[in-house]
């Protein structure tokens, strides 16, 4: 297809190649294919990567794509409904449940059943194969473990997520995780006798067991690495 546009014949090929309205080009941000004469209003009005103002006014730019998806569940502006039955805008929402109750003992009870299903030295190992695939402190680990049900693959798929983790972290803010770790402190053999302060590498996370210790045995499950252990000395 020609533009009809006059050329000399010494310039028509360079005119074919970047000139002509006609000339096929693709979008760079979506790749969809066009004529040259329609690429401009394709990105204003058309383009799916687009970004565009959120209407409600929360301040926000999304990707056209994306804009159904802010609007209904993640705009700033939006209401939301804990728990409680309280009822405030999204961008209030963690303010709210660093006070909330319900929010508080809901994941108390998540942690509790957790300590009863696993115990002591299964939660460490679990705890300790997270942190040694992602920086993170015990206390979101923990966090972590407890929503995924102490599958430590999927604690990590989820903490790769920034909006979870931030969450993991409210958590810990709003919860007493101290019920369940504990700082504790080793005394350092090359510390210097004068010194009086803390070696920063004495200082380790582990479970308290004065909360775990009270668990009947009978209770905690046996874990899968537990049993492959067992398998293998008989």
């Amino acid at each position: 297809q020609r533009c009809k546009e006059s050329v000399a014949m010494n310039l028509f090929a360079v005119h074919e190649r970047s000139e002509c309205p006609l000339r096929v080009v693709s979008c760079q941000a979506c790749s969809e294919v066009m004529h040259a004469n329609r690429l401009q209003q394709h990105l204003q009005d058309i383009c799916p990567e687009r970004t565009v103002h959120c209407p409600k006014g929360c301040g926000e730019d999304v990707r056209a794509q994306d804009l159904e998806l802010h609007q209904e569940k993640l705009c700033k502006l939006n209401m939301w409904t804990c728990q409680c039955g309280t009822t405030v805008k999204l961008v209030q929402r963690k303010a709210h449940l660093r006070y909330c109750r319900s929010y508080s003992e809901c994941w108390e009870g998540v942690l509790e059943r957790l300590v009863q299903a696993y115990g002591k030295q299964s939660l460490e190992r679990r705890l300790g194969k997270l942190m040694a695939a992602r920086r993170i402190s015990p206390d979101v680990g923990l966090c972590a473990l407890g929503e995924s049900d102490g599958n430590v693959q999927l604690a990590l798929d989820k903490l790769g997520n920034r909006a979870y983790y931030e969450e993991m972290k409210l958590v810990c803010d709003v919860c007493n995780i101290g019920k369940y770790v504990s700082a504790k402190k080793k005394r350092s053999k090359h510390r210097s006798r004068r010194s009086h302060k803390p070696d920063p590498s004495s200082v380790h996370k582990s479970f308290n067991t004065a909360a775990m210790d009270k668990l009947n045995p009978d209770d905690v499950k046996e874990v899968v690495e537990e049993q492959d252990e067992d398998a293998g000395q008989k």
